[in-house]
């Protein structure tokens, strides 16, 4: 091999490292970006929830007052479907529905493109849980968003600290109580 063909592939070599280290801080900056925005929504939308009823949500003998206004959510978001909660974790979040999908996967509720999606609830489902099984999707996230709480259901410990989660519609509240982890 040449000096000139050495040159080359060197040349060549250090061009693909430097478009290689130019796209992962791309991609860094978008998935941080994502991360930004994906909060400030769900804060935004966590206005019209009551975070006031942590202690009824972890007393099994008492009533669970929804303190969801799906009014208010209603008039912002088409999709609303209801609410998914896990006391005490970051499993806090909105349920959408929609004719397709894929939509959700990397839409928020107010229908902006964001990798981050909003959990939904599979498009044949009905709207009132009526079914025999409801299929919910969300993302698992690094940043301990959306479902990466349920990876903590490995550890009996924390199992008996969750024992149940709660889905919040219009017309009724669901208390799931968990049997695995």
């Amino acid at each position: 091999m040449t000096e000139k063909h050495r040159r080359l592939l060197t040349l060549s070599g250090l061009l693909l490292l430097g478009i290689g280290m130019i796209s992962g801080a791309a991609v860094s900056v978008v998935t941080l970006a994502d991360e930004a925005d994906s909060r400030e929504t769900y804060q935004h939308i966590s206005k019209s929830v009551s975070h006031e009823d942590s202690k009824l949500e972890t007393d099994a003998s008492e009533a669970v007052v929804n303190p969801i206004d799906f009014a208010s959510l209603k008039a912002e978001y088409d999709d609303i479907y209801g609410w998914i909660r896990l006391p005490d974790t970051l499993l806090d979040y909105p349920l959408m529905q929609t004719g397709n999908n894929r939509y959700y996967l990397n839409h928020l509720p107010d229908g902006r493109i964001n990798r981050k999606g909003t959990p939904f609830v599979d498009r044949r489902n009905s709207v009132n849980f009526e079914d025999d099984n409801t299929v919910i999707y969300g993302h698992y996230n690094r940043d301990g968003s959306m479902f990466k709480a349920v990876l903590s259901y490995r550890r009996q410990s924390y199992y008996d600290a969750h024992p149940f989660m709660f889905i919040y519609t219009e017309a009724k509240t669901y208390r799931l109580d968990l049997i695995a982890g």
